[in-house]
């Protein structure tokens, strides 16, 4: 950091062409590092600007999560109002602190379902310019009525920008929309990441900063509630699996940037975690951070024990119409093991058969990761009046 800091100090006494020059020659690592700090460092002759974002995470009935990424710690107010009686609903203050990167994680609280919600942000008496931002709350819990979610995969943010897809998405006005995996592309093999912790690190942040600047997306980002979860190449290089070594870093970062509604366990970490909109249940699922490695495979797990138990748990539980189980890779087809769920056999079949011995009702698998997109339809098996048709949903790619 010390090395970063003096690095940075001689780049902002150069001109601009100097500055070019020196950012062509310099590491990715050392270039993420300074993205993040140079804000920071500028921001005692600036106002505090906002860097990534807005975005808008899970969003309840009464409840809703508002991030943003600035350039320096600071305190930051966030005022809510009602859109229809331009009434002040919520009001908090909170400080927002280092190491970078800056994010402003805000639980917003007092909501009523199916509102319109604007949102205004202040550092000092200067309003941040958050653009576009406007939350929709979600219908009553266990409520049938309709509502739209999308869903997708593969976002390869350094393709040429794409308005169509995201034009789309929009025009459905959906109440939420699920990231399966693949936001964005890591380097495809270790060897291509840094040598250490720390500059794996600000690769990282860097990483979802630039997906956050994906202009295309940015108006769905902040209008509709956001969800997701990791595959390979947003986890790490392509094909990972627990023993990546840098997985610590990735989950930090991963939750620093996408304001789910919790990670994991504490006896297992990770990107799977439940919500609930109306009468559906959906369950996101991590796929990488206890994979076993592929040589384990077909008798290894790809879930991991703790988190196979927790799905389980929860899907006994509902009492949703439906229960939505969302994954980075396909889980339900048996003809493709490259990556999916067919790879761990033993898994998959036992899993499949454990929803209708115990009468799970109304399960819907979406996936991603294929770059096409698929119905798969897994029909009950003969002489077994207890099971339903099993359907999954893969869309690949975004973009």
């Amino acid at each position: 950091m010390r090395h970063a800091r003096v690095v940075l100090g001689k780049l902002l006494r150069m001109s601009g062409a100097a500055q070019r020059c020196i950012a062509r020659r310099a590491s990715l690592p050392v270039l993420a590092a300074l993205a993040l700090i140079v804000p920071a460092a500028a921001s005692s002759a600036l106002a505090v600007r906002v860097v990534a974002g807005p975005v808008i995470g899970d969003v309840t009935a009464g409840t809703a999560r508002v991030w943003f990424q600035i350039s320096t710690s600071d305190s930051v107010r966030i005022h809510c109002y009602d859109v229809v009686s331009g009434n002040e609903v919520s009001a908090m203050k909170l400080g927002v602190r280092g190491p970078p990167p800056f994010v402003c994680d805000a639980a917003i609280n007092g909501l009523k379902p199916n509102r319109n919600y604007s949102i205004k942000a202040y550092v000092g008496h200067r309003r941040l310019m958050l653009t576009h931002i406007n939350i929709h709350t979600a219908p009553p819990r266990r409520d049938p009525g309709r509502f739209t979610v999308a869903f997708g995969s593969c976002m390869h943010v350094h393709y040429p920008a794409q308005n169509t897809i995201w034009k789309a998405i929009s025009n459905t006005q959906c109440q939420a929309m699920i990231f399966a995996g693949n936001v964005g592309y890591l380097p495809p093999t270790l060897k291509q990441f840094p040598v250490t912790h720390d500059h794996t690190y600000w690769k990282l942040a860097f990483h979802d900063q630039h997906v956050r600047d994906f202009a295309p997306a940015r108006a769905l980002l902040a209008s509709t509630a956001i969800y997701a979860t990791w595959d390979d190449r947003d986890y790490g290089p392509r094909h990972s699996n627990g023993s990546f070594v840098f997985k610590p870093e990735a989950l930090q970062i991963f939750r620093r940037y996408w304001p789910n509604p919790y990670y994991g366990r504490a006896a297992a970490p990770g990107t799977y975690c439940r919500f609930t909109i109306g009468d559906a249940q959906f369950f996101l699922l991590d796929d990488r951070s206890h994979r076993a490695a592929r040589k384990a495979a077909p008798g290894g797990s790809m879930l991991g024990a703790v988190q196979l138990a927790w799905l389980k748990k929860r899907l006994t539980q509902s009492h949703a119409g439906f229960n939505i189980i969302v994954d980075g890779e396909p889980m339900v087809p048996a003809y493709t093991r490259r990556g999916a769920w067919a790879r761990f056999a033993r898994e998959r079949h036992a899993f499949i058969h454990w929803i209708f011995h115990h009468g799970v009702k109304g399960v819907i698998f979406l996936s991603g990761h294929r770059k096409f997109g698929e119905l798969t339809c897994r029909p009950p098996q003969p002489g077994h009046p207890d099971q339903y048709p099993l359907y999954e949903l893969t869309s690949s790619s975004l973009n």
